[in-house]
């Protein structure tokens, strides 16, 4: 094939097409879509064998494998088309694009005999499918002319461990376990044969460790033994004398007979204590099968929404004046935006013992605040700050607390339900999983969701269900865009530009939008900007939490509040858009006493961004 032949069907699941259109190669066939699906869709459903992937493809290349490392696949600064066989070049990578992983590059330097060429395998896959349109144009040889590479063989350019991309796949065979992304046939075929990873003999066994517990009987006796079997192309088993040495060995992989253990003197497995599953279990059941979203979630926001205070005091966090840890029960936050504080009555702590108020922690600037100073306040919070929360009753016979709870904090079976009988019965009984945006909209809401809460200036804290109600996107889901088991600035599964295509172009982007582009403004700063405050706000436009409205208008009479500044309307004038960074055209007006002089050059300002 030549150096740019553009990425027909043989990009197939295999590169980050920026658009189905922009990938094909001729006029009369729409590329990859028809054979292996919508690239860009969430989930992707493959047509060839049905198999999902619910983040979607582009995701999976651009986030987990690549690490946004766009120029591994794409071409050219409006990242669009992309070729089969050269790309920009990613950090450490060369510029060789989908065949860096997919028919092998180095096939190209092959001379055989017979030749083997430029993404050999590749070609052979798609041959072999009947797909025969390259070799229709493409005369530079005939594919069934090829000797591609063994399927175990590792293509070294991308698949090399290193540490500007964690999540790429290391092993060419792919077989389930940390290196397959989602199980099935999702993977590579660099000999061609149309058999994937694990499923084409010509990989061999996978090399793997594996413990197995043996019994073995007489008339008198019974004596556990460990076996330890490595398995390579030779299987080879050592049966070890004197049963187990660990605990380890005795794990019975089910969560509700306990915590098995090893008797270091006889070397036997000992049972453990069983565990009620018949309701909550805690977040670390879930972590035995699902490790990798148990690992995101757990430094997410959520589960730290309440911590009691022999787990806070392990964090870096002051405390409010003339307090000890000892008259502390809980903490409210304190991973991200604030910290508060309940005593040990259950109450908020509203006043230092010093100089009153000064009781809320601000992380990003690290000072103390005024919260509801000289009140008594309860902590009435935990239907959306716990996890199995009752309103009835005082947890842990705390006056101040209104309710009880099963788990402080937000964990898994706060959206998922009771895990127990799940755990229990893995196969036999299904979770709760809801990817409807009401789900998140029961506690990322404010009051009336018809509505958005504003005071002080912004957009009142989590609100975001309610601007969302009141956005373009209404129609979608949070799922649509979030993994809402990560971090939120992790957490992005779909870009502004895998739907808004049109805006994807650098074409679009003249004058004043070429140059944010050119200074790494994204959509979301002007379209998503901190409108929104919990804890801080750095200037009279900018708060630290981003507003989920979406929608500008250039209206130059709109204003984002109503009359008393209570509510906030449904979309976003000119001085949210740009004065949240353009500090100095606020500055400079507001020192001559005409503040509105900035609004109207924002306002001005947002009506060429795209043109």
């Amino acid at each position: 094939m030549k150096q740019r032949t553009l990425c027909l069907i043989a990009a197939v699941v295999l590169a980050a097409v920026a658009t189905g259109k922009a990938a094909n190669a001729y006029d009369d066939y729409s590329g990859c879509e028809p054979c292996h699906g919508e690239f860009w869709a969430t989930p992707y459903i493959s047509l060839t064998d049905g198999a999902p992937f619910p983040g979607g493809l582009h995701g999976l290349h651009r986030l987990t494998m690549l690490n946004y490392d766009c120029n591994t696949c794409h071409s050219g600064g409006g990242r669009s088309p992309v070729y089969l066989n050269s790309s920009a070049g990613g950090t450490g990578f060369p510029p060789i694009g989908c065949i860096g992983c997919h028919g092998r590059a180095e096939d190209r330097a092959d001379p055989g005999p017979p030749p083997v060429g430029d993404g050999a395998g590749l070609r052979q896959h798609h041959y072999n499918a009947g797909i025969v349109e390259c070799a229709g144009c493409h005369t530079d040889a005939d594919p069934l002319a090829y000797t591609p590479v063994g399927e175990n063989v590792a293509p070294p350019y991308y698949f090399t461990p290193d540490p500007n991309h964690p999540g790429k796949p290391t092993d060419p065979c792919n077989f389930a376990g940390d290196e397959d992304v989602n199980g099935g046939s999702l993977g590579l075929d660099n000999d061609g044969d149309l058999a994937y990873d694990g499923d084409d003999p010509d990989c061999g066994a996978p090399p793997t460790t594996t413990t197995t517990t043996l019994v073995s009987t007489t008339t008198t006796v019974a004596v556990t033994t460990t076996t330890t079997i490595v398995t390579t192309s030779t299987v080879t088993t050592t049966t070890l004398p004197g049963g187990c040495t660990s605990d380890q060995d005795c794990d019975d992989g089910n969560y509700c007979n306990g915590d098995e253990t090893c008797d270091a003197g006889t070397g036997e497995c000992q049972p453990g204590t069983p565990r009620d599953c018949s309701g909550y279990v805690g977040s670390d059941a879930c972590k035995l099968c699902h490790e990798a979203k148990w690992n995101d979630f757990r430094v997410s926001g959520h589960p730290h929404k309440l911590k009691p205070a022999a787990q806070a005091a392990a964090l870096p966090l002051p405390l409010p004046e003339g307090y000890d840890w000892s008259e502390i029960a809980y903490v409210i936050g304190g991973y991200k935006w604030k910290a508060r504080y309940i005593d040990t009555s259950g109450y908020i702590i509203t006043d230092n013992k010093t100089t009153g108020g000064k009781t809320q922690y601000n992380l990003a600037t690290g000072e103390w605040v005024d919260y509801h100073a000289g009140q008594v306040h309860e902590y009435d919070c935990g239907r959306c700050h716990t996890t199995g929360y009752d309103p009835a009753g005082h947890q842990d016979g705390l006056p101040g607390i209104v309710g009880t709870w099963v788990f402080p904090g937000i964990q898994c079976e706060q959206c998922h339900g009771p895990g127990g009988p799940h755990v229990a019965d893995p196969t036999g009984v299904e979770m709760i999983v809801d990817p409807s945006a009401a789900a998140c909209g029961n506690c990322h809401v404010r009051s009336d969701p018809a509505t958005i809460p504003a005071a002080g200036g912004f957009i009142r804290h989590h609100e975001q269900y309610n601007e969302f109600l009141a956005s373009p996107h209404s129609m979608l889901s949070c799922t649509s865009c979030h993994d809402p088991h990560k971090k939120a600035e992790f957490s992005i599964t779909t870009e502004c530009v895998d739907c808004h295509t049109d805006k994807a172009e650098l074409k679009v982007f003249k004058g004043l939008g070429k140059k944010h582009l050119r200074a790494g403004i994204e959509c979301k700063d002007c379209h998503m900007p901190y409108a929104a405050k919990s804890a801080v706000a750095y200037n009279k436009y900018k708060g630290d939490v981003r507003s989920h409205l979406f929608r500008i208008t250039t209206d130059p009479a709109a204003d984002l509040f109503n009359a008393d500044g209570t509510l906030a309307n449904d979309a976003l004038p000119g001085e949210w858009v740009c004065l949240g960074c353009h500090t100095a055209v606020t500055d400079k007006f507001d020192a001559k006493g005409k503040p509105e002089k900035a609004i109207a050059w924002a306002r001005k300002k947002t009506r060429s961004i795209h043109k």
